[in-house]
């Protein structure tokens, strides 16, 4: 796989997770009224559409790692953990601590002139930090943080296993824990222990297959079976928003499903639209650029969410997303032309400079 096709696929997976958050409330609209005239309905089709997104960039992730070290065949463990400490490690703790203050302002609005109050605000983030690091995170994104972290630490486990036989074992084991084994296992007595989102059983094959096809380097697959199985994924929604009349659509609407599953494996594989943009890019430098600054366009893009919701704009699909993607990505590159500390670039998830 190309460079240019690497961070293509970055930047698509970064828009599909801001379509994805950006349709949320359309989403919940359809499931309630059904109507296949709206744009409630356009957003279930675009977020849908959007879901191989944070199975891609775990993809992404193992892919690039497993490059990284494969010519070296080892690994040196401090300078790997150092490394992966530092660009992932510091941001999470520092936006986490930001996020944590942030909100404790908003809910407690006296806290702001009122030092004698911090005491208990300061006692109420403390307690709520190993949710915010080990479980959830602090906001309802960065729960990809903790998955992310999680697969750094057994990567170097992993890159020493160089198995077909493990990496089926790894595809059983995410079928068993993804919809709907849950439904066939309770019908068999068996009922899997409830684990949040972050846990890295729902995620460990992404990472692997993508630490696989580094080594393999498979050919690019036609778009059209990737296709049929976003129409499997769409289908689903559908038929659970019919079974679950006024439920949330959180109940059956997430990644851990099997469709999602084959629609981002294929997804990944196709490669859809980086040949053709390439050849019409050319050499100019957009996309590596708009990759550069993806992780950052990640960690803000919901606080710029909530600032649009707070306008007329939220009313409109297609305005909201367009400027939800403009804006996210116009403020990190301006940040990542003005802002020449690599201290400072660390903490906000810009690339560091060279000196």
């Amino acid at each position: 796989m190309s460079r240019f096709a690497g961070d293509l696929l970055r930047v698509l997976s970064i828009c599909a997770v801001l379509i994805i958050h950006g349709t949320g409330k359309f989403e919940s609209g359809f499931a309630r009224e059904h109507d296949y005239t709206s744009q409630e309905f356009i957003a279930v089709f675009l977020n849908q559409l959007a879901r191989f997104a944070v199975p891609v960039f775990l993809i992404l992730s193992g892919y690039g790692l497993t490059k990284k070290y494969q010519a070296a065949e080892t690994i040196e463990l401090r300078e790997f953990f150092l490394r992966r400490a530092t660009r992932i490690g510091i941001p999470f703790v520092a936006w986490t601590l930001i996020f944590a203050l942030t909100n404790q302002l908003m809910w407690n609005p006296g806290l702001i002139g009122s030092p004698g109050l911090w005491g208990n605000a300061l006692l109420d983030i403390a307690g709520k930090l190993p949710t915010y690091f080990f479980i959830q995170g602090v906001d309802y994104h960065f729960y990809f943080f903790i998955i992310i972290l999680q697969c750094y630490i057994v990567f170097p486990l992993l890159f020493r296993i160089n198995s077909n036989w493990f990496w089926a074992a790894l595809l059983i084991w995410h079928l068993l824990w993804t919809s709907p084994a849950h439904i066939l296992l309770y019908k068999l007595g068996v009922t899997l222990p409830a684990l949040p989102s972050s846990s890295i059983v729902f995620w460990i094959f992404y990472f692997y297959s993508g630490m696989q096809w580094a080594r393999r380097e498979p050919e690019r697959r036609s778009s059209g079976f990737t296709m049929l199985a976003f129409a499997l994924v769409f289908m689903e929604f559908i038929y659970w928003s019919y079974a679950n009349p006024g439920g949330s659509t959180g109940d059956y609407d997430h990644f851990n499903r099997w469709t999602v599953l084959l629609y981002s494996v294929l997804f990944f594989l196709s490669r859809p639209f980086a040949r053709s943009v390439e050849q019409r890019m050319g050499q100019r430098d957009l996309i590596p650029k708009l990759a550069g600054v993806s992780f950052t366009v990640f960690i803000l893009h919901t606080n710029i969410l909530r600032l649009l919701e707070f306008t007329w704009i939220s009313r409109s699909l297609f305005a909201l997303l367009l400027l939800l993607i403009v804006i996210s990505f116009g403020i990190c590159l301006v940040l990542d032309r003005l802002v020449p500390w690599n201290s400072l670039r660390i903490v906000l998830g810009l690339p560091e400079r060279r000196v």
